[in-house]
């Protein structure tokens, strides 16, 4: 098809440009652009360019022209000194050399969730020539002043961190000019994540420059409706083993606030259905399974690489996420080893353990890959980001400094972390409390249901497909149920609590907390502070507790719970055909009802306990869905 039906508006606004890019959960306040008109355009048709455009339509940034972007690719430098913005400080600190060309666009808006995340690709003429060449063009995302960056490699969207040896399979290498575009290279669908303050106003910057000089040109193309906070793919991290095969459930982390149908649409960039298989540049072969679920058969050798992988609902909203393979070698010599990297058995393998034994394995510096196999056998990670697996046996497993993760197999299991260095979890087939110096705790896909705990820092915490008792305890903790019937203890702090798929018990505790029953017949209690109820599909029972709360049903059938001294909240959804308000401890007689704005008011008790019903035409008021009741359901 003809690159010359990919269109580009150069004329868009900065709102124009704005309301394009910002999708579900978020209300746009103002936008601006500073920087050359000719950089920033709306594009149009992406389709008709191939894969290489990210979506049909979107927004591009671009150091040079924007329509410069199109295809096909006539020449290797194509650049142009623009009238953009030159030294911008922020981008010239990402660099850590002049920046020119700059492209900027900022805007304020409004989120529902807590969570923005974006879907982008970048493109540009360095590739590859000037990887790790010193001419790494500046690309600077900031949500209110803090940088936002990928979480691959060193963080940064630039030719040094995705090329043909870094991230290989997020590359696309265009020096043959086989994609529809002038660019020498691109990425796939990337996704950048940060956190949002909900109902108030935040900010987001995104710019581009050019590093160094102001020649060879680069894009950000930035996929419309995508910056959103409705549809969130969290990463994922999965271990195999040479040649061997792992299923892995990516939906099971992710955040869907009131949206059906959700399923993964793409990997890698590529389209698939159930039962598609792609093989990665690294070697390693994708299946999909059914129910967001897919199969990964490692490589032949030990490695560190990321995929990633598009989720999509039914009513269009989309998201990218990673996921990280960690591929080790798994046959040993005999005997009682102690290993060390550069260690060679007789098979040539590196760092390795199965042999049935119980090893001692040193991974020092370097981010490390052990998998010991059978045997009581102590793994050392040392520095770097290491993955631990002691196999079967009584292991004990020390990760060092860095970024770490641990795959507990076995009750006699026993983890450490040096505390306080990195983000570290644990990845477990049986009931585990996380001790100091973790952050994270996943409850693998065991046929059972476990306990999962956490400790006094900001800790997440993923359940499994079964019927989990999942704790935060103390700090600002996020919580998973996954599938089963759970129950989901915040504690202390303000959490975020995900019941996802089942009928689940979800218990705020103390501090502001934000919860999601998801799919099911949950009971959401908010307990003390200001909190958020979100039902979900099924018929819940929100109980929001002390505090200023708001609660939103779906009016399939939603029992809502208040009681004498629990403050001020609102209730969005309520439908008197279906639903139930239940006032505890309260008279008929000792409450009034009166129309507020759009919706109505209900107030009640002698200390100015009231409930603002605000997406509830008065009209449709009904005594008869009022329960007056002594206890608390």
């Amino acid at each position: 098809m003809s690159t010359q039906t990919l269109t580009f508006d150069t004329t868009a606004t900065a709102m124009q440009m704005a309301e394009t890019m910002f999708g579900a959960g978020v209300e746009v306040v103002s936008a601006s652009y500073t920087g050359d008109a000719r950089s920033s355009a709306i594009y149009q048709n992406g389709a008709a360019a191939g894969d290489v455009v990210p979506a049909d339509s979107g927004v591009i940034l671009s150091t040079g022209l924007a329509t410069n972007f199109a295809g096909p690719n006539d020449s290797g430098s194509t650049g142009t000194n623009t009238a953009g913005v030159n030294g911008d400080k922020i981008l010239n600190a990402v660099a850590g050399v002049p920046t020119y060309d700059a492209a900027i666009l900022e805007c304020s808006f409004i989120p529902t969730g807590d969570t923005l995340t974006m879907q982008l690709t970048f493109g540009s003429e360095e590739y590859l020539e000037w990887v790790n060449a010193g001419f790494n063009d500046a690309v600077a995302i900031t949500v209110n002043g803090q940088p936002a960056t990928l979480t691959i490699g060193d963080g940064e969207i630039s030719i040094d961190n995705i090329n043909t040896t870094s991230n290989a399979n997020l590359f696309r290498d265009n020096a043959d000019g086989s994609f529809s575009t002038e660019m020498d290279g691109i990425t796939v669908i990337l996704t950048v994540k940060a956190p949002v303050i909900p109902g108030q106003v935040n900010t987001l910057r995104i710019a581009i420059a050019d590093a160094g000089d102001s020649i060879y040109d680069s894009n950000l193309l930035i996929v419309a409706d995508s910056i959103q906070t409705a549809l969130i793919a969290n990463d994922d991290i999965v271990s195999v083993s040479a040649l061997g095969t792992t299923t892995v459930n990516l939906l099971a982390n992710d955040t869907v606030t009131g949206l059906d149908g959700v399923e993964i649409t793409r990997i890698n960039d590529i389209p698939v259905q159930v039962g598609d298989t792609i093989t990665l540049v690294t070697g390693e072969t994708i299946r999909l399974l059914d129910g967001g679920r897919i199969e990964i058969t490692g490589g032949t050798a030990e490695a560190l690489n990321t995929l990633s992988y598009t989720i999509a609902s039914d009513d269009g909203t989309t998201d990218t996420g990673f996921v990280t393979i960690g591929t080790s070698p798994v046959d040993g010599t005999a005997g009682h080893d102690k290993i060390f990297v550069g260690f060679t058995d007789a098979q040539g393998n590196i760092v390795d353990g199965a042999d049935g034994l119980s090893d001692v394995i040193h991974g020092y510096g370097g981010n490390d890959n052990i998998r010991a196999g059978d045997g009581d056998d102590i793994l050392h990670g040392g520095d770097g980001n290491d993955m631990l697996d002691g196999g079967a046996g009584a292991d004990m497993m020390y990760g060092g400094t860095g970024n770490d993760v641990y795959f507990i197999d076995d009750l006699g299991d026993v983890v450490s972390e040096a505390g306080g260095n990195g983000h570290d979890i644990v990845k477990s087939d049986h009931s585990h409390a996380l001790g100091q110096g973790f952050e994270e705790l996943w409850l693998n896909e065991v046929a059972t249901a476990l306990e999962a705990i956490g400790n006094a820092a900001d800790n997440k915490l993923v359940g499994n497909g079964f019927d989990n008792r999942i704790e935060g305890g103390d700090g600002r903790d996020q919580l998973y149920g996954g599938g089963g019937d759970d129950i989901l203890d915040g504690g202390a702090g303000n959490d975020r609590i995900d019941g996802e798929a089942g009928a689940d018990l979800l218990l705020g505790g103390l501090g502001d907390d934000k919860m999601d029953g998801g799919t099911g017949d949950d009971r959401l209690e908010g307990g003390a502070g200001r909190d958020v109820l979100i039902g979900g599909a099924g018929q819940d029972i929100l109980v929001g507790g002390t505090g200023n709360d708001v609660l939103y049903g779906n009016g399939d059938g939603d029992t809502f719970v208040f009681a004498l001294g629990d403050g001020q909240d609102v209730v969005k959804g309520f439908d008197f055909a279906t639903d139930r308000l239940v006032l505890s401890g309260v008279d008929a007689g000792d409450i009034s009802v009166r129309a507020w704005g759009a919706g109505m008011l209900i107030e009640y008790g002698d200390a100015g306990d009231r409930i603002v019903l605000s997406q509830t035409d008065f009209a449709t008021f009904d005594m008869g869905a009022i329960v007056f009741d002594t206890l608390i359901l």
